[in-house]
């Protein structure tokens, strides 16, 4: 470990400000360039999580190793992460807002759809068609599938791969 991250570890883990100056002055580039490329849609958050990600140094710098890790590298692993995490929690609330804000009409081409779905599935047993309809046409996640059908995960998503086969092998039957 160099001087720099060695008087970094040492100001932090002492509650000194000054500690956060000097990461950002060794390391504000990198942290600003892991969140930039994980956040590149939502770049008006990027102040917030680069604060995020100081934040977090600063309340982990305890759990902070140099037998496991590079100092270097534990900060790029916290701003990944904590990049991460704001990506998914913006992306949640975009997709929230923007079903909020569009008034869903059922028309004849849905409707088109729909039956083009079933006569995709048709030949597949009942609970397979809920599974699959569940997840591709309602947009369930398989744990929740498996939660409202009280079936484990592995199991719907054993029999979501073994329908899609079944499907892949009929359509090749087809043509």
């Amino acid at each position: 470990m160099n001087e720099c991250d060695s008087k970094i570890i040492q100001l932090i883990q002492s509650r000194d400000e000054h500690g956060i100056q000097l990461l950002l002055k060794e390391y504000g580039g990198l942290i600003k360039a892991i969140v930039k490329k994980n956040l590149y849609h939502f770049e008006s958050h990027l102040d917030e999580c680069i604060n995020d990600c100081l934040f977090g140094i600063w309340n982990n710098i305890h759990k902070y190793d140099s037998n496991k890790n590079s100092f270097k590298n534990w900060i790029c692993v916290i701003a990944k992460y904590q990049s991460i995490d704001m990506l998914r929690k913006y992306q949640k609330d975009t997709e929230t807002t923007s079903l909020e804000n569009n008034v869903i009409y059922v028309d004849q081409g849905l409707k088109l759809h729909e039956q083009a779905w079933f006569d995709l599935i048709k030949d597949l047993s009942e609970v397979d068609q809920q599974i699959l309809t569940m997840i591709y046409l309602e947009g369930y996640k398989p744990e929740e599938v498996a939660a409202m059908l009280g079936q484990k995960t592995s199991n719907i998503y054993n029999r979501t791969s073994r329908a899609k086969e079944k499907l892949r092998l009929v359509k090749e039957e087809s043509q």
